[in-house]
């Protein structure tokens, strides 16, 4: 073990030599290349030894407080630092290079996809979505808690904004939660009569800057994200954040965000700040390399689970109300979809597109789908082209990628544009639609709208199997009671057959790999009637019993012989010790055959 210790030791600083000449390298490929577009920084990676406390004050209080790591990113710029830290984009230096211990990867910021941007462009496509002009800011600085071997939960990051004096003019708050889910605050500086810095002019007309103590950055927004389940969506937020360069070098992090109830009183005030000076990669000796390891490998490693021990003290001993999580708002991002509702979507899409070209009436419809590359995708019907047409627009955004997997539970595309959109809480939305008064002209008009190609019998079977095993989804956090039902112990329950719904019609009669949406809507529905909705308990099943299958390959036959030789087969054998090892060495092929997963 030690001697592992030592090679792995080795192995993290062995680029420690030459840090200081890396970074100029990089600094000078990342401005040939034009990456920067002409945007240097002064500003270097470091790393932020920090502490971080939460205080609750109502509805009781609880507090707690623990060590955090955070490193900070110059954007632009990407490339190494020194043998610890490596921030990752898909051109540029960063993909020669290799990863170190601590990792930034663009993947993981701001709008979902695009990782091939970078940082810094990245940050520059959401700021023009912000309506934030790239001559309103010149550089920015990103403090966030890396990648840690690879693992990384991050609860909030810090996206520091600079103009081009050098002031910090705005700045983006990037809160994840547990659930996967983010929300990004854009941020306006304030200004601040008592502690606005000292300028002057200079001979060129250019503004300078006296140096200063501190300049501190405050705001207020509401709050329409969910974070923890202990606290509602309503709500706002304060922050107050000290610039971590208003002297002109590094003097640390010190941000507080205090949560405010709707009615005005604080509930919760948590603190980011630094415990020790900031540590410039490059410039660590051997032995500090040494106590650094030792004493941050783990912190990363233990975030999530400190969050959870905390959430069990809050439930089980200060017993606070748990909130169901509602779905994301329009302005915040759902969670990352899983290889299910990746499938789906590939064929809703499709489904969504011959919509818009069999419809009669000119239509232009704006998709924004939440899995992939999330590019935004524009249709438009046939008779939209004609110049006198008086054309209708229709956007369809979808908020998180589980609307994929809950669009198949339904017969009818009305119906699920009613139950994810139109006719549900606001909570419960999956998917946003602009202007709901449209939407009649782009729904298929009969169940027939597509003429389904013939299938082979088995395939009868397997289709069937699916329109049998199609189920409700899950039913949602904030359910919607019917008035009929409010004050009477009535339920209501459809009881009509369930047809093949829309989009079944359109993968059978359109796609020869039509096996893969009916294998992903099979596993959903069976996850939603035996697993609580959890397909990865599906999956483990069905390799389950294929393990069987293949471990039944060594039981024994029991030795049968037959009375008559008619078959040719010896007495000694028998036909059906025959048949039956035959069926016993294909359990797994006829399994698959029946399936039709292949």
């Amino acid at each position: 073990m030690i001697a592992i210790g030592i090679a792995t030791f080795i192995f993290l600083i062995r680029d420690s030599e030459k840090p200081a000449r890396e970074f100029e390298l990089a600094a000078k490929e990342w401005e040939a290349n034009g990456s920067g577009n002409g945007r240097q920084t002064a500003l270097r990676p470091l790393l932020f030894p920090c502490r971080t406390t939460h205080s609750r004050i109502f509805p009781k209080r609880h507090s707690f407080d623990y060590s955090y790591l955070l490193v900070g990113i110059p954007i632009p710029w990407d490339g190494r630092r020194g043998g610890l830290l490596s921030v990752e984009v898909e051109s540029g230096f960063g993909k020669k290079g290799k990863k170190r211990l601590l990792h930034v990867n663009a993947k993981d910021y701001l709008e979902r996809g695009r990782a091939e941007l970078g940082l810094f462009g990245k940050l520059r496509e959401y700021l023009r979505s912000q309506g934030i002009a790239d001559d309103d800011w010149r550089y920015a600085y990103l403090v966030t808690a890396p990648r840690f071997w690879g693992y990384s939960f991050n609860p909030v990051s810090f996206w520091y904004i600079y103009d081009h004096e050098q002031e910090l003019t705005m700045m983006i708050l990037e809160v994840n939660n547990t659930f996967d889910e983010r929300r990004m605050y854009l941020l306006q500086a304030i200004p601040d009569d008592s502690e606005t810095a000292e300028s002057g002019v200079l001979e060129n007309g250019h503004r300078g800057h006296c140096v200063r103590a501190t300049k501190k950055f405050t705001n207020s927004w509401l709050k329409d994200f969910h974070v923890s389940p202990f606290n509602s969506r309503k709500g706002s937020y304060h922050l107050k954040a000290i610039d971590p360069f208003s002297n002109g070098n590094s003097s640390g992090i010190d941000n507080t965000i205090t949560l405010q109830s709707s009615k005005g009183y604080p509930k919760l005030v948590a603190r980011v700040f630094s415990s020790d000076s900031p540590l410039d990669p490059t410039r660590l000796t051997f032995w500090e390399y040494f106590r650094f390891l030792t004493g941050w490998w783990w912190v990363g490693l233990v975030t999530f689970p400190r969050i959870l021990r905390e959430a069990a003290k809050l439930f089980f001993v200060k017993k606070l109300h748990v909130w169901f999580r509602p779905e994301v708002s329009l302005n915040s991002i759902g969670r990352n979809a899983t290889n299910t509702e990746i499938a789906l979507e590939l064929f809703f899409e499709k489904y969504l597109s011959s919509l818009v070209s069999s419809a009669a009436e000119p239509l232009h419809v704006v998709y924004k789908p939440a899995v992939g590359n999330y590019v935004v995708k524009k249709y438009k019907s046939p008779s939209a082209s004609s110049p006198a047409a008086s054309l209708k627009k229709l956007e369809i955004r979808v908020m998180t990628p589980a609307f994929y997997s809950r669009f198949i539970h339904y017969a009818h595309t009305s119906e699920a544009f009613d139950r994810e959109c139109l006719c549900t809480d606001q909570k419960n939305r999956t998917v946003w639609i602009s202007n709901p008064e449209i939407l009649p002209a782009l729904l298929p008009k009969t169940p027939e709208a597509w003429n389904v190609n013939p299938r082979s019998g088995f395939d009868q079977v397997r289709w069937a199997f699916l329109r049998w095993s199609r189920c409700r989804p899950t039913a949602p956090a904030y359910p919607i009671t019917p008035i009929a039902c409010q004050n009477h112990n009535t339920s209501i329950e459809d009881i009509r057959s369930i047809p093949f719904s829309d989009l079944d019609r359109f993968v059978q009669s359109s796609y020869s790999d039509a096996w893969v949406y009916r294998r992903n809507a099979v596993k959903s529905f069976l996850a939603q009637r035996f697993a609580f909705g959890v397909i990865e308990v599906v999956a483990f099943a069905d390799i389950l019993f294929r393990v069987l299958l293949v471990l039944c390959t060594q039981v024994p036959i029991p030795y049968w012989t037959l009375q008559s030789e008619k078959f040719g087969v010896p007495s000694s054998i028998g036909m059906a010790r025959y048949l039956a090892q035959l069926v016993q060495m294909s359990g797994v092929h006829i399994w698959a055959f029946f399936k039709g997963w292949n």
